[in-house]
Protein backbone atom coordinates (compact mmCIF):
# COMPACT_ATOMS: atom_id res chain seq x y z
CA UNK A 1 0.00 0.00 0.00
CA UNK A 2 1.05 3.17 -0.94
CA UNK A 3 0.88 6.24 1.35
CA UNK A 4 -0.22 9.59 0.37
CA UNK A 5 2.16 12.65 0.34
CA UNK A 6 0.45 15.57 1.61
CA UNK A 7 2.06 18.83 -0.11
CA UNK A 8 2.11 22.25 -1.62
CA UNK A 9 3.42 23.48 -4.86
CA UNK A 10 4.18 27.00 -4.51
CA UNK A 11 5.63 30.19 -6.68
CA UNK A 12 9.64 30.62 -6.90
CA UNK A 13 8.92 33.06 -3.92
CA UNK A 14 7.09 30.77 -2.21
CA UNK A 15 4.44 33.42 -1.45
CA UNK A 16 1.81 31.76 -3.55
CA UNK A 17 0.43 28.07 -3.22
CA UNK A 18 -0.16 27.20 -6.50
CA UNK A 19 -1.26 23.65 -5.66
CA UNK A 20 -1.99 21.93 -2.72
CA UNK A 21 -2.61 18.02 -2.13
CA UNK A 22 -5.05 17.26 1.20
CA UNK A 23 -4.19 14.14 3.52
CA UNK A 24 -7.78 12.72 1.39
CA UNK A 25 -5.76 13.26 -1.80
CA UNK A 26 -7.85 15.88 -3.04
CA UNK A 27 -6.27 18.81 -5.55
CA UNK A 28 -6.42 22.36 -4.83
CA UNK A 29 -5.51 25.17 -6.86
CA UNK A 30 -6.07 28.08 -4.65
CA UNK A 31 -4.52 30.84 -7.33
CA UNK A 32 -6.90 29.52 -10.42
CA UNK A 33 -8.39 32.70 -11.69
CA UNK A 34 -11.84 32.88 -10.92
CA UNK A 35 -14.26 36.13 -10.00
CA UNK A 36 -17.94 36.13 -8.93
CA UNK A 37 -19.65 39.56 -9.44
CA UNK A 38 -23.48 41.03 -9.33
CA UNK A 39 -24.81 44.76 -10.30
CA UNK A 40 -25.83 46.26 -7.44
CA UNK A 41 -28.79 49.09 -7.88
CA UNK A 42 -32.16 50.87 -6.36
CA UNK A 43 -34.64 48.10 -6.42
CA UNK A 44 -36.24 49.01 -9.98
CA UNK A 45 -35.32 47.85 -13.63
CA UNK A 46 -32.06 49.21 -15.47
CA UNK A 47 -32.17 49.30 -19.02
CA UNK A 48 -28.56 48.59 -20.53
CA UNK A 49 -28.17 49.07 -24.24
CA UNK A 50 -27.11 46.40 -26.70
CA UNK A 51 -23.48 46.06 -26.89
CA UNK A 52 -22.98 47.55 -23.22
CA UNK A 53 -21.22 45.46 -20.62
CA UNK A 54 -23.49 44.02 -17.88
CA UNK A 55 -22.83 46.53 -14.83
CA UNK A 56 -21.72 43.78 -12.30
CA UNK A 57 -20.04 46.47 -10.16
CA UNK A 58 -19.61 44.72 -6.61
CA UNK A 59 -17.35 41.56 -6.35
CA UNK A 60 -17.71 39.09 -3.80
CA UNK A 61 -14.61 36.46 -4.86
CA UNK A 62 -12.58 37.57 -7.26
CA UNK A 63 -8.98 35.37 -7.15
CA UNK A 64 -6.55 37.04 -9.30
CA UNK A 65 -7.70 40.58 -9.08
CA UNK A 66 -8.76 39.93 -13.27
CA UNK A 67 -12.29 41.10 -12.96
CA UNK A 68 -12.69 44.66 -13.36
CA UNK A 69 -15.89 46.19 -11.37
CA UNK A 70 -15.34 49.49 -13.00
CA UNK A 71 -15.09 48.53 -16.56
CA UNK A 72 -17.40 44.74 -16.45
CA UNK A 73 -14.93 42.86 -17.90
CA UNK A 74 -13.09 39.97 -17.28
CA UNK A 75 -9.82 39.56 -18.85
CA UNK A 76 -7.49 36.39 -19.12
CA UNK A 77 -4.04 36.45 -17.24
CA UNK A 78 -3.23 33.08 -19.51
CA UNK A 79 -4.40 31.10 -22.20
CA UNK A 80 -6.91 28.08 -21.07
CA UNK A 81 -11.07 26.93 -21.58
CA UNK A 82 -12.99 29.72 -18.97
CA UNK A 83 -16.42 29.08 -18.17
CA UNK A 84 -18.82 31.98 -17.87
CA UNK A 85 -22.06 32.39 -16.17
CA UNK A 86 -24.95 35.16 -15.89
CA UNK A 87 -27.85 35.19 -14.35
CA UNK A 88 -30.61 37.69 -13.92
CA UNK A 89 -34.37 38.50 -12.65
CA UNK A 90 -35.67 40.70 -16.00
CA UNK A 91 -38.41 42.08 -17.24
CA UNK A 92 -38.32 43.48 -21.00
CA UNK A 93 -41.90 44.14 -22.45
CA UNK A 94 -41.51 45.93 -24.93
CA UNK A 95 -38.19 44.24 -27.30
CA UNK A 96 -36.14 40.79 -27.08
CA UNK A 97 -32.75 40.85 -25.84
CA UNK A 98 -29.83 38.62 -26.79
CA UNK A 99 -28.34 37.95 -23.92
CA UNK A 100 -24.41 36.71 -25.23
CA UNK A 101 -20.53 36.50 -24.22
CA UNK A 102 -18.69 39.35 -25.72
CA UNK A 103 -14.80 38.65 -25.96
CA UNK A 104 -12.70 41.33 -27.49
CA UNK A 105 -15.93 43.87 -27.74
CA UNK A 106 -17.35 41.02 -30.04
CA UNK A 107 -20.04 38.78 -30.28
CA UNK A 108 -18.49 36.82 -32.76
CA UNK A 109 -15.24 34.76 -30.97
CA UNK A 110 -12.31 33.91 -32.78
CA UNK A 111 -12.71 30.16 -33.19
CA UNK A 112 -15.83 31.34 -34.86
CA UNK A 113 -18.52 30.45 -31.56
CA UNK A 114 -21.12 32.74 -30.97
CA UNK A 115 -22.59 32.24 -27.80
CA UNK A 116 -26.04 33.29 -27.99
CA UNK A 117 -28.59 32.18 -25.50
CA UNK A 118 -31.89 33.18 -27.27
CA UNK A 119 -34.58 35.67 -27.23
CA UNK A 120 -35.49 36.96 -23.53
CA UNK A 121 -38.64 38.89 -24.18
CA UNK A 122 -39.91 39.02 -20.73
CA UNK A 123 -43.45 38.51 -21.06
CA UNK A 124 -43.50 38.90 -17.31
CA UNK A 125 -42.44 40.62 -14.35
CA UNK A 126 -39.94 38.55 -12.40
CA UNK A 127 -38.40 35.98 -15.07
CA UNK A 128 -35.46 34.32 -14.97
CA UNK A 129 -32.54 34.70 -17.50
CA UNK A 130 -29.48 32.05 -17.23
CA UNK A 131 -26.89 31.44 -19.37
CA UNK A 132 -23.61 30.12 -19.07
CA UNK A 133 -20.72 29.00 -21.63
CA UNK A 134 -17.26 28.00 -22.22
CA UNK A 135 -14.73 29.28 -24.26
CA UNK A 136 -11.48 29.21 -24.89
CA UNK A 137 -9.09 32.99 -24.05
CA UNK A 138 -5.78 33.89 -25.35
CA UNK A 139 -3.75 36.06 -22.97
CA UNK A 140 -5.40 39.38 -22.42
CA UNK A 141 -8.65 38.47 -23.95
CA UNK A 142 -10.90 40.18 -22.30
CA UNK A 143 -14.96 39.41 -21.79
CA UNK A 144 -18.00 40.43 -20.80
CA UNK A 145 -21.79 39.79 -20.59
CA UNK A 146 -24.49 41.86 -22.50
CA UNK A 147 -26.70 42.12 -25.57
CA UNK A 148 -26.12 41.87 -29.40
CA UNK A 149 -29.39 42.45 -29.84
CA UNK A 150 -32.32 44.56 -27.86
CA UNK A 151 -31.53 46.22 -24.30
CA UNK A 152 -31.24 43.57 -21.56
CA UNK A 153 -33.91 44.94 -18.34
CA UNK A 154 -32.66 43.69 -15.35
CA UNK A 155 -33.79 43.95 -11.55
CA UNK A 156 -31.12 45.81 -9.97
CA UNK A 157 -30.97 45.13 -6.35
CA UNK A 158 -28.65 41.95 -6.72
CA UNK A 159 -30.58 39.67 -8.11
CA UNK A 160 -28.21 38.62 -10.73
CA UNK A 161 -24.93 37.85 -11.27
CA UNK A 162 -21.89 37.27 -13.62
CA UNK A 163 -19.10 34.84 -13.01
CA UNK A 164 -16.26 33.25 -14.74
CA UNK A 165 -13.32 30.82 -14.03
CA UNK A 166 -10.49 29.00 -15.55
CA UNK A 167 -10.93 25.37 -16.30
CA UNK A 168 -7.85 24.37 -17.69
Amino acid sequence: MSTLKVGTIQDHANSITAITIDSAGRILTPARPAFLASATGDGNYVSVSAGTPFPANTTFKNIGNHYNASTYKFTAPIAGFYLFTWSALTNNTSNGSRPCLYVNNSTTHPSGLRPVAGNDNGAQAGGTTSYSVLCYLAVNDAAFMGSDGGNLYYYGNSHNHFSGCLIG
